[in-house]
């Protein structure tokens, strides 16, 4: 069993790639990540080899980035299972098991524990909204509406609601990417954009997209399931496994002085994508580091003392 992880990014969110990649690597990854990417390669990914259309970039000792370009008009969010169906298909092996991390975590533990954790089941981390979805919740009946329309029923009664910035899939349950992938298609006669990202209204099928349905996908499987609670992406305190910084701006392009004295101060997620923005990938001069570092540490003790109401 060799574990991959894969990702998704175009624009500035290679910044984020790069911190990802690092916090693996100082955890124990090594192997390679695959990234799918639309637009131009990370100026940081270089020397490099390119073969077929395919970048490999070594980042370090036993540890590599291979960049896949994509052409595809989806919201990269809704490329996900189609992405990951084509990782598992061109590149692994079906014993081998595959991480899907968004390009804005970084993760907290060793590596191992993911390898451990995803041989288990779906390895999946409810979400911060509202992690308590009850089974019998409108939103859900409308979807399994929608998923009859593929010709899915209810496996079970899910009463959480989970993330889609990380899913771990075991070479065993890869056909759960094949399902998800048959209700991004049902989906678009019910209204799903798939050139965006989320909404603001709650009270749509598609408020968050991608997300969604990967929740459909827990209600019409059966397969085994692995979870964490909010705290496995410091959604909540006493998390240990990874950050996700899902509030924009991102880490990289924060003012967090000026955020802190609007009454949001830094959190873990930022601080994690600091911690991990220099070695073995440079992301910023030495200078700009220490910087930003300065203004992180001065807003969160502007934070301690200033918060909004």
């Amino acid at each position: 069993m060799t574990a991959y992880v894969c990702t998704l990014f175009e624009g500035t969110y290679h910044i984020g790639l790069g911190a990802l990649l690092k916090s693996l690597f100082r955890n124990g990854f090594r192997g390679t990540l695959i990234a799918g990417y639309r637009g131009a390669l990370p100026a940081w990914a270089s020397p490099a080899s390119t073969t077929n259309g395919i970048t490999d970039f070594a980042v370090a000792e036993g540890c590599q980035i291979r960049f896949l370009p994509l052409d595809t008009s989806l919201h990269l969010t809704s490329y996900k299972p189609i992405f990951m169906r084509r990782v598992f298909e061109q590149f692994l092996q079906p014993e081998d098991i595959l991480c899907y991390f968004d390009p804005d975590i970084t993760i907290k533990c060793r590596w191992s524990f993911f390898e451990e954790w995803v041989q288990n089941g779906l390895a999946l981390v409810e979400d911060s909204t509202f992690p308590y979805l009850p089974s019998d919740h409108p939103l859900r009946h409308k979807w399994l509406e929608m998923s009859g329309t593929a010709g899915l029923t209810a496996k079970r009664a899910p009463s959480r609601y989970y993330n889609g910035g990380f899913v771990g899939v075991p070479g065993r349950l890869q056909h759960v990417l094949a399902v998800w992938e048959s209700l991004l298609d049902a989906a678009k006669g019910f209204g799903y954009d798939t050139t965006q990202l989320a909404s603001t209204d709650r009270t749509s099928p598609w408020q968050a997209a991608d997300q969604d349905l990967l929740n459909i996908v827990v209600m019409t499987t059966d397969v085994p399931l692995s979870t964490l609670g909010p705290e496995g992406m410091d959604f909540r305190p006493g998390g240990y496994v990874m950050s996700h910084a899902v509030n924009s701006p991102k880490p990289w392009a924060r003012d967090y002085l000026k955020f802190s004295l609007q009454g949001k101060p830094p959190g873990l997620a930022d601080k994690g994508f600091w911690e991990n923005s220099e070695h073995p990938i440079r992301l910023f001069p030495a200078a700009v580091v220490r910087r930003r570092n300065l203004a992180l540490k001065a807003a969160i003790a502007i934070g301690r003392v200033f918060h909004r109401s």
